[in-house]
C-alpha cells in the first residue's frame, strides 16, 4: 500500500469521525432545546395557575364590594323613605339621586340633594317624635316628664339615620367604582404571578 493510499485511508476515517462527532452534537442539541422547551412551558403553566387563583381571588373580592354598594344603596333608599331614589352609576362608580317627582341629578350634585333630603326626612322624624312626646304628656300629665324623655330618646335614636345611610351608600358606591375594582382584581393576579415566579426560581 503507497503512502498515498494511507494518507487517504486516514483521512476517510477523520472524515468519519467527525461526521460521528457533529452527529452526537446535533442530538445532543436537540435533547437540550427540548428540554429547555419543557421547562419554559413548564414555567408557563405554574405562571398562568398563579394568575388564575389570584384572578378567582380578586373577582371574588370585586363582586363583594358591587353587592356591599347595592345592599348600602337599598338601605339609603329604605331610611330615604318616599323622599327620592338612589342609584348608582355601574360606569362610573358615582350615586344618582332622583327626589320625588323631580328629574335624576348626578356626580356630585346628585350626592348633595340625597344629603340635603336625607337632612330634611331626619328632622321630620324628630319633629314627629317630638310632637308625640307632648301628645302623651298632655294626655297623663302625671308622666308628662317619662313622656317627653321617652320621646327624646327616641329622636335621638333616629336623628341622622337617613343622613348617615346616604354616607354610607356614598362610600360603598366609591368603593365598587370600576378602577376600585380593576385595583382588587389586579392586586391579587399581581401577588400570584410573583408568587409563581419565586416557585419556578426555587427549581431552576
Amino acid at each position: 500500500m503507497t503512502m498515498i493510499a494511507v494518507g487517504q485511508r486516514q483521512r476517510d476515517l477523520a472524515l468519519r469521525g467527525y461526521g460521528a462527532v457533529a452527529k452526537a452534537e446535533s442530538i445532543e442539541e436537540s435533547q437540550r432545546l427540548g428540554l429547555e422547551a419543557q421547562e419554559k412551558a413548564a414555567e408557563s403553566q405554574v405562571l398562568g395557575t398563579g394568575a388564575g387563583i389570584g384572578g378567582i381571588s380578586g373577582a371574588t373580592t370585586a363582586r363583594a364590594l358591587s353587592t356591599e354598594a347595592g345592599t348600602a344603596i337599598e338601605g339609603a333608599n329604605a331610611a330615604l323613605d318616599g323622599a327620592g331614589t338612589l342609584s348608582r352609576s355601574k360606569l362610573s362608580g358615582g350615586l344618582q339621586f332622583t327626589p320625588t317627582g323631580g328629574e335624576t341629578i348626578k356626580g356630585i350634585e346628585g350626592l348633595n340633594a340625597a344629603k340635603d333630603a336625607a337632612a330634611l326626612k331626619d328632622a321630620a322624624v324628630v319633629t314627629d317624635a317630638a310632637a308625640a312626646g307632648q301628645t302623651a304628656a298632655t294626655v297623663a300629665e302625671g308622666s308628662a316628664v317619662v313622656a317627653e324623655g321617652a320621646a327624646a330618646v327616641e329622636g335621638a335614636a333616629v336623628a341622622g339615620e337617613a343622613a348617615v345611610a346616604v354616607e354610607g351608600a356614598a362610600a360603598a358606591s366609591s368603593a365598587a367604582a370600576p378602577m376600585a375594582q380593576l385595583a382588587a382584581l389586579a392586586t391579587p393576579v399581581a401577588i400570584g404571578l410573583g408568587v409563581a415566579y419565586l416557585i419556578n426560581k426555587l427549581f431552576d
